[in-house]
């Protein structure tokens, strides 16, 4: 796209589909639309590549549905090399459905990178008396997402992982886990808390 100078038309397109493909691929993301725009600099011998993602895209969008406030997207640029910088903005707040919002709760585990890495067995949470199989400490958000739906008790979810970091150095992990109306069974208006239960880690330094 860069060393074609093919910029505009198809090179753009193609390098949205790959991005566009990428993302669709997680299972915490249904459909996004993806363009790409670039300009070159002959002044530095750069180029500036740039890619707006729109979530919920389309009107027949599949679960979930990614809808109101989104976090921000991960953007790993470490394997880039020459790269003279890189960033991501969120350019407009998404809005759930009128007169509804969606019901979240959080599950933050406090403890150091190193004790992290040690711990072995696993977490569970329980919901609506149903409880998940065994899950990682660590886990990704798509992994206790799965957890989570594996449940009879649970329609769509959508789970976001953070890093905690206080005082500039990693504490810990929080996972947010939003309900959504959508699915079977629906989750509309306050919902029960999540219970974690840590019983099953080895090497628990919590």
């Amino acid at each position: 796209m860069i060393l074609e100078n093919r910029v505009n038309n198809t090179g753009a397109n193609q390098a949205a589909m790959f991005v566009k493909s990428k993302l669709e691929a997680l299972t915490v993301i249904s459909s996004v639309g993806v363009t790409a725009r670039a300009t070159r600099d002959f002044a530095t011998s750069s180029i500036s590549l740039a890619f707006d993602v729109e979530f919920h895209y389309g009107e027949l969008v599949t679960t979930p549905l990614n809808l109101g406030s989104m976090p921000p997207l991960g953007l790993d640029v470490s394997g880039i090399a020459g790269l003279i910088s890189a960033g991501l903005q969120v350019v407009q707040e998404g809005t759930a459905p009128v007169n509804f919002s969606f019901p979240e709760q959080q599950i933050s585990i406090s403890a150091s990178s190193t004790v992290l890495a040690s711990l072995g067995g696993g977490l569970t949470i329980s919901f609506r008396n149903q409880t998940t199989a065994l899950f990682p400490a660590n886990a990704t958000a798509s992994e206790m997402r799965d957890a989570l739906m594996d449940l009879e008790t649970i329609g769509e979810i959508e789970v976001f992982r953070e890093e905690v970091i206080e005082g500039g150095a990693f504490a810990g992990l929080r996972w947010t886990i939003r309900f959504y109306a959508d699915g079977d069974p629906p989750h509309m208006g306050p919902q029960p808390d999540l219970v974690l239960n840590l019983n099953n880690l080895h090497g628990r330094g919590l």
